[in-house]
């Protein structure tokens, strides 16, 4: 699912009812989808990489329920959603990657918890750049 759905600025179909119970890899998915904002509710028990899978995703605002037992990388993976504000429950405890996750994320101000236990890098996990 690389890059699926790159660049399309008026994407907003409902695919909720995709079978995705093979893909591995979400990476960067929705990046750059300007126009999504469909709930989803996919099969993401072997997902491996979420890395920037809605960066740039700008309206996107939708609740997430995936399965993340098996996620090792969610780099960057709201980087650049600029209204996204959903509470997520996600299970992380395999997760080795949180870089920038929510970095220029401004909007969201929901409350977390992540194991971070196997979590070896999580720098600008939080940043936001100064308006200016």
């Amino acid at each position: 699912m690389r890059y699926l759905f790159n660049g399309l600025t008026n994407f907003d179909a409902d695919i909720s009812n995709w079978e995705m119970s093979g893909v591995t890899s979400m990476y960067a998915m929705f990046y750059n989808a300007a126009a999504f904002n469909q709930p989803l509710s996919f099969d993401t028990s072997s997902v491996t990489n979420m890395d920037g899978m809605f960066s740039g995703a700008a309206v996107f605002n939708q609740p997430l329920s995936f399965d993340t037992s098996s996620l090792k990388r969610m780099n960057e993976m709201f980087y650049n959603t600029a209204v996204f504000n959903q509470p997520l429950s996600f299970d992380t405890s395999s997760v080795t990657d949180m870089g920038g996750m929510f970095r220029n994320t401004a909007a969201f101000n929901q409350p977390l918890s992540f194991d971070t236990s196997s979590v070896t890098a999580m720098g600008s996990m939080f940043r936001v750049r100064a308006p200016p």
